[in-house]
């Protein structure tokens, strides 16, 4: 059959197979590598979830990130209020300044922002899972997408929120080369094995990243880091690490954490456990916390990547 339809269209007979319908049907793109699997999981909570295929690339490499941007190129307007109120809270009276026009400019083709749900390790075959999303999605305003954020809940990702439709994918990076690999809707089910497994993997995976960066009083790391009243902090490049120790028996749902630009505040069973006015801005929408080992971790997204905190809050007479 492929031998007859290659000679159809060698000699200019365009032919339709059902296999090509389907691939237009469902968006899909042909990167010459193995075909896989991945969900998109829409705002709508009315709607089911989709199982949509594509295909990777022969050397390797996860596809999803330049697939996906046509998806979120949709022609959203930004809401001017919101992009400024964002810029101004990250940047200052600079930021307040900010060209809109130039700004959706830039975004218009698409921009997609990638959220780990777990990343690869031996405990789980080097497979990560991910989300996809719309990176300017809450600056056009798009509705709030539950069943994404309960998946993040599920995983140990709590307060995390993520706008409009968002799309879920698994990549393996062993054996080499780092790869797409299919991930249906069902998949994405409480009663997933992976998803059972992410917490614990997640919570780990802070530790393991934390004792890497020389977390703790005296790690030996070379970005600053320590401890303060009721907990202690490392950072990397991106990122800060702050683990507060839970009295016994804390619950997850006993916690609460509120992420703001330039504010952190931590609640355990209503009490306040931490809080202040950070050295520097975060990204509040890719900050994220869990419960692990009788702490609450908590990991605070940097808006300039390249810079080191000299310590995690502001001097006692600059806060507010």
């Amino acid at each position: 059959m492929d031998d007859q339809l290659a000679f159809l269209r060698d000699h200019g007979v365009e032919v339709e197979t059902r296999e090509d319908r389907e691939k237009a049907a469902r968006g899909t793109a042909d990167g010459g590598g193995p075909k896989f699997a991945f969900v998109r999981i829409p705002a709508d909570s009315s709607e089911d979830m989709e199982e949509i295929y594509a295909s990777g690339k022969p050397e390797g490499g996860d596809v999803l990130p330049e697939l996906l941007k046509s998806r979120f190129a949709d022609g959203s307007a930004l809401d001017e209020g919101a992009v400024r109120a964002q810029a101004a809270s990250q940047f200052g009276e600079m930021g307040a300044k900010l060209d809109v026009n130039s700004f959706a400019e830039l975004t218009k083709g698409g921009s997609v922002e990638t959220f780990s749900l777990v990343h690869p390790d031996k405990s789980n075959d080097y497979c990560g899972v991910y989300v996809y999303l719309d990176e300017v999605g809450v600056l056009k305003g798009l509705p709030r997408n539950a069943r994404a954020a309960g998946l993040a809940e599920a995983a140990g990702k709590h307060g995390v929120s993520f706008q409009g439709d968002v799309f879920v994918g698994r990549v393996a990076t062993q054996p080499s080369p780092m790869r797409n690999v299919s991930l249906k809707p069902e998949e994405l089910s409480s009663s997933a094995a992976w998803l059972r497994r992410a917490a614990a993997e997640n919570a780990a995976w802070d530790a393991t990243m934390a004792d890497l960066r020389g977390g703790g009083a005296g790690g030996g790391g070379e970005a600053p880091s320590g401890e303060g009243e009721g907990y202690r902090w490392s950072q990397g490049e991106e990122d800060c690490e702050v683990s507060v120790p839970l009295p016994a028996g804390t619950k997850a749902k006993e916690v609460k954490v509120v992420f703001e630009a330039r504010r952190l505040r931590c609640t355990v069973a209503g009490e306040e456990v931490l809080q202040g006015r950070l050295y520097a801005a975060v990204r509040p929408d890719e900050c994220s916390w869990s419960v692990a080992a009788g702490e609450l971790q908590i990991n605070l997204e940097k808006i300039d990547a390249a810079a080191a905190w000299p310590a995690l809050f502001l001097p006692a007479e600059e806060q507010p």
